[in-house]
């Protein structure tokens, strides 16, 4: 079963194996403990202690969801981004979606919601 905490410490990717730093590591530790304590509240007969720990890197947009959009400048340019943590439930429609946009089919669904307009600081 996997079982996630999803908002971390920020981290460089590019030194992602690096040791954590003290404050980072008593995060991680507080958040392991935070999972544990739920795991013992919903899933009683599930064994508490992680057999397997791994953390991911992943990146969101301030408003937690997706890019789906043409660059502003270069109409050839399709941009699909911010799907981290939530993305892969999604993937075979906005693959649908994204592939439409690159092959000139126009979206069967609103993506005003997913413009990168909605993050120009007037819109803040």
């Amino acid at each position: 079963m996997k079982v996630c905490y999803h908002y971390g410490t920020e981290i460089d990717p590019d030194q992602r194996d690096l040791k954590l730093t003290p404050e980072n590591k008593a995060l991680a530790e507080k958040q392991e403990r935070k999972l544990v304590s739920l795991i013992k509240e919903y899933y009683p007969n599930l064994v508490p202690v992680p057999s397997l720990e791994e953390s991911c890197i992943y990146s969101n947009t301030p408003d937690s969801d997706y890019i789906l959009d043409r660059h502003p400048e270069y109409q050839n340019i399709i941009i699909g981004a911010g799907f981290s943590g939530h993305g892969f439930k999604c993937a075979p429609v906005i693959g649908r979606i994204l592939g439409d946009m690159a092959t000139g089919i126009p979206p069967a669904y609103d993506l005003g919601a997913f413009s990168m307009a909605r993050f120009r600081k007037s819109n803040l």
